[in-house]
């Protein structure tokens, strides 16, 4: 057997492994094969896993993946991610690839499901660099496909919408015609809508979401999920024709009451959306938005009003003046003498002189 530097097996390593390299090595072979029974059956491509038998780098590689095989049966996931990846970057011509990408998409499902952790917490950071990996390595793989839909699942399992609807339109830009596409169509238009249901602002994500569907039927017209399409976007019909409806309300309000508006958003839900709940609210609505006219609103039509006053109600009366700060305000009545006290004579206390001061004489 060829004996490697422990530093060249486990280039993080620390100096207790360097005494249970070779004992990782000299076990690898039964604990792979414990190992190998537990991992799905997977038809290998001769061509892809096929090595040189001439290659000065095979015996580097075999040794290289037999210490990375034996970490993962030991569970010891981190070190075995990169024993893996240091053998993917340094010798990707001199190992059985498809094998070695199998045992990675293994250990990124441990991880998302909490079996890598000691505590059960999903890892999904790790998941997903792990998938990043597999994909630098084989772009256009057989499995490249599902590898980035896998990618996108476990971004939205995270919390990172905007980086798995890139993921899937990357999937549907690379593999157009693949039916992995339409999956990523259908799963981008569920993600956006509902992203848009925590908030949409003026409706572009759910704009998206009618575009993705829409897209998906035109390049899959017989596809068996053309069922679960339309029922996409019925869901999205119900969501414009909702913020229509909403918007016609809002110029029902006392000061922003615009009948006139309201008539149109009103009638745009009836016209576009016919079949969906809010235009059977526009069409109850559109019966009574004269006679719904709040009080005092400017331009409400009041139902019996004479003709003489144009039927409508007056405009608001207007706000006071403000005061003006430069200016004393005028006391209030019963304010003037309310924390003013009497006061005692005090002029006897005076001295004489002061108390009767001589008068002056006039002058000629």
């Amino acid at each position: 057997m060829i004996s490697l530097p422990a530093q060249s097996i486990f280039p993080r390593a620390g100096h207790w492994r360097l005494a249970i390299a070779g004992l990782l090595l000299a076990t690898a072979t039964p604990l792979l094969a414990r190992a190998a029974e537990s991992l799905p059956p997977v038809d290998v491509a001769p061509a892809t896993t096929a090595v040189a038998p001439n290659d000065p780098d095979a015996p580097r590689a075999r040794a290289l993946l037999t210490a990375a095989d034996a970490l993962f049966a030991a569970h010891k996931y981190s070190d075995a991610r990169d024993a893996y990846a240091k053998l993917l970057e340094s010798y990707p011509a001199s190992i059985p690839l498809e094998q070695v990408l199998v045992t990675l998409r293994e250990l990124a499902r441990r991880y998302a499901s909490g079996e890598a952790s000691a505590l059960g917490f999903r890892r999904y950071e790790m998941a997903i660099d792990i998938y990043q990996l597999i994909l630098r390595v084989a772009p256009a793989g057989q499995q490249a496909p599902e590898d980035l839909l896998e990618l996108a699942r476990l971004q939205v399992a995270k919390g990172e919408p905007e980086l798995a609807l890139a993921t899937y339109r990357d999937c549907v830009k690379r593999f157009p015609l693949l039916p992995q596409a339409g999956s990523a169509q259908l799963a981008a238009a569920r993600l956006l809508i509902d992203t848009a249901r925590r908030g949409d602002g003026d409706g572009t994500l759910i704009r998206l979401a009618r575009r993705e569907t829409e897209q998906f039927l035109s390049n899959f017209p017989d596809d068996s999920r053309r069922t679960e399409a339309e029922a996409l976007l019925k869901v999205v019909d119900e969501r414009q024709g909702e913020r229509l409806f909403n918007l016609g309300k809002f110029y029902l309000r006392t000061y922003s009451y615009r009948p006139a508006a309201t008539r149109r958003y009103l009638n745009d839900v009836i016209r576009a959306y016919p079949n969906t709940r809010a235009a059977a609210g526009a069409r109850k609505l559109l019966a009574h938005v004269d006679i719904i006219a709040p009080a005092g609103a400017p331009g409400a039509v009041i139902p019996g009003a004479s003709p003489a006053d144009g039927g409508t109600a007056p405009p608001p009366p207007a706000k006071p003046a403000k005061p003006d700060p430069s200016k004393p305000l005028p006391p209030k009545p019963g304010d003037v003498q309310k924390y003013l006290l009497p006061l005692e004579d005090y002029s006897q206390w005076l001295p004489r002189q002061q108390k009767a001061a001589p008068k002056e004489a006039p002058q000629p």
